[in-house]
């Protein structure tokens, strides 16, 4: 098996699934056929949300909580080869320290299921990305947003304190709404202007992330794309940087590739 490298046809865990981003990332996961996860805490929601996939058989549907361990134990302990965390604040129950309270069992978990591969949810704001944020912006991040952005920064906390038994990657998306895939957006290491992005293209960044495997043990600041007059369209894969790559798929041991070429 690649460890670095999560092909489709592999099984991945999938929390936070009936969220608009997780149903995103289920959507396209298995439409690149892999095989694919979901813990639940409302079975019959998720299904009403996504009625064409019900009956996918790549699609387990398993009813449990994120913050509850043996739920997430069971939830683990069937041969998944990644994890893809997309939990948010539940507004209709206020809780606000769900992300971490939940990052702690996913963890714990993956550590006893011997699951390395992990690709976390966040927001842009942490780690130094909102040194171009407008004084708006730091306004709502500092009033509404603090408690929200304070659990995020606990959950970065608790998966970078694992690292040692994780290949993580950051995602740090900009605003989100609910436009089309475009598969145009920008990827960048640090700050970055806000700009709404679709919850299909940070979708796609997600799954996409999967199979390359160029952003482990980093965090990418993930934002739409706002074109400016007479001036190319960014398009394209992150910036150049060091990624793992494994010497085979019998290996247990991996060397460092350069992607400056």
């Amino acid at each position: 098996m690649l460890t670095f490298r999560i092909l489709p046809g592999t099984t991945i865990t999938v929390f936070g699934a009936t969220g608009g981003t997780g149903r995103e990332v289920v959507s396209q996961a298995l439409a690149q056929n892999y095989r694919v996860t979901v813990l639940v805490r409302d079975e019959t929601r998720f299904r009403a949300a996504l009625p064409h996939l019900v009956r996918n058989p790549n699609l387990l549907v398993i009813k449990g909580r994120a913050d509850n361990k043996d739920d997430v134990s069971t939830a683990m302990s069937i041969g998944q080869d990644a994890v893809i965390n997309c939990l948010g604040t539940n507004t209709r129950d206020k809780d606000v320290t769900i992300c971490s309270r939940s990052q702690r069992c996913i963890n714990d978990a993956m550590v006893e299921h011997h699951v390395r591969r992990l690709i976390v949810v966040t927001s842009q704001g942490l780690g130094g990305t909102d040194d171009q944020f407008n004084p708006i912006s730091h306004l709502v991040a500092k009033t509404v947003m603090r408690k929200y952005l304070d659990d995020k920064r606990l959950q970065e906390k608790i998966v970078t304190r694992d690292a040692m038994f994780l290949d993580y990657t950051i995602v740090r998306p900009s605003t989100l709404n609910d436009g089309p895939l475009t598969e145009h957006y920008k990827v960048s290491e640090g700050a970055a202007k806000v700009v709404s992005i679709s919850r299909a293209d940070l979708a796609n960044f997600i799954v996409g992330e999967l199979r390359a495997g160029e952003w482990i043990g980093g965090a990418a600041t993930v934002t739409g794309y706002q074109p400016r007059r007479n001036t190319l369209t960014f398009f394209g894969p992150p910036p150049s940087r060091k990624v793992y790559e494994p010497v085979s798929e019998d290996s247990s041991t991996s060397s460092w590739r350069s992607m400056d070429g």
